[in-house]
């Protein structure tokens, strides 16, 4: 069976999946300043997907429509490419 990731499944997997983990690492390590980097798809860049992340990662996330931009045309690039 195919399952298409739409917004709305993809924000139930951040608030699932990806924030019990995330406060598991800030609780075991004592991370706080994490960055989520994503690319443009369109489940990744609708307005619910990006206000859940933006509550996740303020200020630091990098994708289209995000804080930090996605630099046009290099899908390849990440955070370390254009901060160091």
């Amino acid at each position: 069976m195919t399952v298409t990731v739409n917004p709305t499944r993809y924000v139930s997997m951040l608030r699932n999946f990806l924030q019990p983990k995330l406060d598991e690492i800030v609780e075991e390590h004592g991370l706080g300043d994490l960055w989520f980097q994503q690319d443009a798809a369109t489940a990744h860049t609708a307005r619910i997907s990006l206000d859940v992340l933006r509550e996740m990662f303020p200020v630091r996330l990098v994708s289209l429509r995000g804080d930090v931009g996605w630099p046009a045309r290099s899908p390849d690039l990440n955070i370390c490419d254009y901060f160091l």
